[in-house]
């Protein structure tokens, strides 16, 4: 074959191991004989979606096609395909049809623009998907005269975006329907029988022009069966660019697929179908186009200055440059997208971002580079004017500016971190759910003058969790956890105004939590948290005129110090209920409480807390310049450290310790457990007495000592001994895959 000076041949073929295809490269050449060398001349690029055809090089035949990426255009008169009848939709079939579909009409013919079904007459049966007046997709299994199911969308797709849909049929008289991956609903109601034996038709109802649809169609499928909820995933994840005659991924029905019209034919009228059953398609009137489903990788950079939705099938979406989402503008992010920056890019969001991925089809944030580390990208920063979240009364997001099943990785700044929250005047109050934020350098969340509610998260591997910082901040911080994080898990600044942490799991980070309250009307709850082996401490406090309170925390393992207390000035912090175990291995005390200015008259309310296992070198407990403090019906029990308490405060002063359970009823057992004036007269006075001769109930419950375990045989026996406290009704284990202070049975 002679190759014409003005075609461009193949020049190299890369071929992927064992396969027959790859990346080619093309380049312009000549040559005026056949069989001749081919000279470069330059480069030939394939950004319009063209694939050439064969040439000739040194005789070597190469064969493959020309073709591009179409769709076809309805007028919503008169056009429409007849595909014949690839599936039958009777009683009892099951079946999926699959489209995309694009338009911005609002008022169809009939009513109606049908994308695909096969309703040739008024009464008969039918399976019809559709875009209804006012933009709504409807699914219907029948006509009313036969009471067939029937399914509408709540929200409207004529947007002039492209859209996904799927309908299925299952059962004897089920339909269920899927929007860009999501499912809808279903329904289940009337005659099974959704088919009289006629054709079926893509873009009208009927030949006549009923129900034409106004707008854009491409990539139809059709499978005798009903796919499911992954699969209908996969296939709109993928945009136009999975192939449903080959399995890939969690698509597995390429052997149920009855018909496959990829629309890139180009010009004819012919639709041709690429399953191999040849149910090729008629096209009367509809015209080509080259609108087509994006697919990515998709380039964003600069100003978003209207709504923008970036979706599934365009993802990757590579930040070249920073991004701004303007005042009163949203930013729609769909579940699966992958958004990747450049290095030292950042997203500033000024007004409105919803990223909701799901369970398993996550949205991510994440370097574009190929090795990433911590610190590529900046950050994510909401401005004072970004759209706060609103919640109902039992705390379930209705509206507003959220990240939900989110993963925030290698991005961040040593100063502040990779989710950023700047208030003023404004507070900034957006919703953080179900997100991992991993791998960052700086704090995985660093807010100022902001009320976030950050739950059910996980922020590890970051310098921090959470940093808390400036004035008026007040977040509500529960039922996450919070691991490995390099310097302190949670980070309560100097200006902090109302901050609850509740419910969280806090451990192997170096510092659990380090809480400052300067504001004298700056509050901090610490409540029912696990604060557990951290490489450092558990909780430092240092506090000059707020109010803070650490209530019903389990705080245990922490290599140095479980808590200490070093307040700047006079004040009292309630520390009820806690349970406080095997703290301060590398230490000489366990929990430390001292004042460093101010009068000594403060100090700590130690109330129903359980010491338990605490082998710290010298005691549990040191009291220090802190005369206010009080200790009172809390239980000591199987401690390792030879000293209890040591009351370090001034010579003659005395400090409040009466109706504790000191792990003995004996009373010169007790005094050797407790160090104070009479064993140094620089030192205070403890008054322990009356003291309990069992455990207080109502105390947090010891874990049981000398637990071990034997193998019999097939089975694991454990024992240990028993608990001294009088109502313990029986034990609980757990066992299985170690999560992080919990099982998963």
């Amino acid at each position: 074959t002679h190759i014409d000076n003005n075609l461009p041949p193949v020049a190299s073929l890369t071929p992927i191991a064992g396969e027959q295809t790859g990346d080619i490269n093309f380049e312009f050449g000549s040559s005026d004989v056949e069989g001749d060398e081919v000279s470069i001349a330059g480069e030939y690029s394939t950004n319009e979606g063209l694939s050439w055809n064969s040439a000739i090089l040194d005789n070597i035949e190469f064969e493959s096609w020309m073709e591009g990426d179409f769709s076809l255009s309805f007028d919503g008169v008169d056009d429409y395909v007849n595909i014949g009848r690839p599936i039958s939709t009777e009683n009892g079939d099951y079946a999926s049809i699959s489209a995309w579909f694009k338009t911005n009409t609002s008022t169809f013919n009939d009513g109606y623009g049908a994308i695909v079904t096969n309703d040739t007459e008024p009464t008969n049966p039918e399976f019809r998907i559709m875009v209804i007046n006012g933009g709504y997709v409807q699914l219907s299994g029948g006509p009313s005269s036969v009471s067939g199911p029937n399914i509408i969308t709540a929200n409207t797709y004529n947007d002039n975006n492209w859209h996904h849909v799927i309908g299925t049929k299952y059962g004897s008289n089920c339909v269920g329907l899927y929007i860009d991956g999501d499912y809808i609903g279903n329904d289940c109601s009337g005659s099974g029988d959704m088919d009289a034996g006629n054709n079926y038709f893509i873009g009208s109802g009927r030949v006549n022009g009923n129900g034409a649809f106004n707008g854009i169609i491409d990539d139809v499928a059709i499978w005798n069966e009903a796919l499911t909820s992954s699969e209908i995933t996969a296939l709109y994840n993928s945009g136009d660019g999975l192939n449903p005659s080959s399995n890939s991924g969690d698509y597995s029905s390429s052997s149920n697929l009855q018909a496959y019209w990829n629309f890139n034919d180009g010009e004819g009228s012919t639709l041709t179908d690429l399953s191999g059953n040849d149910n090729h398609g008629t096209i009367t009137g509809a015209t080509w186009s080259t609108d087509v489903p994006a697919s990515g990788p998709t380039e964003v950079s600069g100003v978003i200055s209207s709504n923008t939705t970036w979706r599934a099938a365009s993802s990757p979406y590579i930040a070249t440059g920073n991004i701004l989402v303007s005042e009163g503008v949203t930013l729609t992010i769909e579940a699966g997208v992958e958004v990747k920056f450049n290095y030292d890019k950042s997203l500033l969001i000024n007004g409105e971002l919803i990223a909701q991925g799901t369970n398993g089809n996550e949205i991510t944030f994440t370097s574009n580079e190929s090795s990433p580390a911590a610190g590529d990208w900046e950050n994510i920063v909401f401005s004072s004017s970004s759209i706060s979240a609103t919640t109902d009364g039992d705390g379930n997001y209705l509206s507003g500016t959220i990240l939900e099943y989110c993963t925030i990785e290698y991005g961040g700044d040593d100063e502040y971190g990779v989710i950023k929250l700047i208030g003023a005047p404004n507070l900034v109050s957006p919703m953080i759910n179900n997100c991992t934020i991993k791998n960052n350098s700086g704090s995985g969340i660093y807010l100022a003058f902001s009320s976030p509610i950050i739950s059910n998260c996980t922020i590890k591997g970051n310098d921090n969790g959470i940093s808390i910082q400036d004035f008026n901040s007040s977040p509500n911080i529960k039922e996450n956890i919070i691991k490995n994080n390099t310097n302190t898990g949670i980070i309560i600044g100097t200006w902090a105004k109302n901050v609850n942490v509740e419910k969280n799991i806090i451990y192997g980070n170096g510092t659990g939590i380090d809480c400052t309250v300067w504001s004298s009307n700056g509050t901090a709850s610490i409540k029912s948290n696990s604060i557990i082996g951290n490489s450092n401490y558990g909780i430092t406090i240092w506090t000059v005129t707020g109010s803070l309170e650490i209530l019903n925390n389990i705080i245990a393992d922490n290599v140095n110090r479980g808590v200490t207390f070093n307040p700047w000035n006079r004040m009292t912090i309630p520390i009820y209920d806690n349970h406080l175990i095997n703290n301060g291995k590398n230490e000489t005390t366990s929990f430390y409480q001292a004042f460093t200015q101010g009068e000594q008259a403060g100090g700590s309310l130690f109330k129903r807390n359980t010491f338990s296992s605490n082998n710290s070198s010298s005691q549990v407990l040191l009291i220090e310049d802190a005369e206010g403090t009080e200790i009172e019906n809390c239980n000591f029990i199987n401690n390792g450290a030879p000293i209890l308490l040591k009351n370090d405060n001034a010579s003659g002063s005395t400090i409040n310790v009466e109706n504790n359970y000191w792990g003995t009823s004996t009373d010169s057992e007790i005094q050797s457990l407790i160090y104070d004036w009479n064993d140094d007269a620089s030192l205070g006075f403890a008054d322990y007495d009356p003291y309990l001769s069992t455990p207080n109930t109502d105390a947090p419950i010891s874990p049981p000592a000398n637990v071990a375990k034997q193998i019999s045989g097939s089975d694991v026996v454990l024992t240990w001994g028993a608990n001294p406290e009088s109502d313990v009704a029986g034990y609980k284990i757990h066992y299985g895959n170690f999560t992080g202070y919990s099982y998963t049975t």
